[in-house]
Order: C-alpha cells, then structure tokens, then sequence
C-alpha cells in the first residue's frame, strides 16, 4: 500500500513539475520582445506607434548594441510623412521636446531605448489617421551598418501604459 501511494505521489509531483515548465515557457514567449530585425551587431525589438486622430504621432522601439563599438542612429524615415529623433526633456517642471539632429549615439554592448517621455521617432504632417492593428514601415539609418526597413505595428494607446510624448 506504502510503495503504491508513493508512486503516485511521484507521479503527481512528475506531473506538476512538467506543467511548472510548460507554462513557464509560455509565460516567457508570451513577455518576450517582439524582434523585428536582428544581425550580429544589432537588434531592433518592442516597437509601436500610437493609433491617433490627427497629423502627429509617435514611435518607440528598443535597440541592443551587441557591437564593441559605438554605432549611431542617424535618422528615421516614412513614406507617411516627417519622421524626427526627439528627446523628451523636463526643465522647471516644463515639458518640451528637443530635436535631435545629430542622432543618437548607442554605446558598445549596451541599449537604446526609444520610449514614452524619453527618446522617440516624432511623425509629424501625417498624411491619414494612424488605425489601430496596421503595421507602418519606418527606415532606420545607422552610421555604421546603413539602413534597416522595419514594419511598426499601431496600437491603441490603452495597450500601452504612458502615451506621452
């Protein structure tokens, strides 16, 4: 009776170990970056832009430097309308966006994290309203490795945290 019971306490704990690791699995893809671009040097992931009513909208994205050397994002490009590199600053409590005409430098080994109230693609004179579920293609242009097409996907602004600028 004793051998019976403990194998199906082995089995049981089996069991529960083996679906501990499925969902934690799932769980894992589930939160993993959305990668939309990858070499060896770079890795372009998490990117979005803003559904919105109106001319203006926003991009963000991260990028992994992976080199051991510094690369640069030069500019952003779309066939929607201008696309800038801004910066979000907060001076005295006020609010203002710095354009950022000589790119952005990306250290060896490290991030960049275009984001809400940080660095962001500023789209301005769209030509449409932005809808929630299309993908926007934006080009990149890296001082080192050129330029990489990307396709954006729009989302609500619910489905995102912070929407600001």
């Amino acid at each position: 009776m004793v051998k019976i019971m403990n194998k199906q306490l082995i089995r049981l704990l089996v069991i529960s170990f083996l679906l501990t690791i499925l969902v934690s699995t799932a769980c894992r893809k589930e939160n993993a970056p959305e990668i939309v671009f990858e070499n060896s040097d770079i890795v372009i992931s998490s990117p979005y832009i803003i559904e919105g009513a109106g001319s203006i909208s926003a991009a963000y994205l991260h990028i992994n430097n992976k080199s051991s050397v510094s690369e640069k994002l030069i500019s952003v490009n779309s066939n929607l309308g201008t696309a800038m590199l801004h910066q979000t600053i907060i001076k005295n409590g006020i609010v203002r966006m710095q354009h950022l005409t000589d790119g952005i430098e990306i250290s060896p080994e490290s991030h960049l994290h275009l984001e809400p109230g940080s660095f962001h693609v500023m789209l301005n004179n769209l030509q449409r309203n932005l809808v929630s579920g299309e993908k926007i293609e934006l080009i990149l242009e890296f001082q080192n490795i050129g330029r990489i097409a990307i396709e954006v996907p729009v989302i609500k602004s619910t489905e995102r945290g912070d929407h600001s600028h």
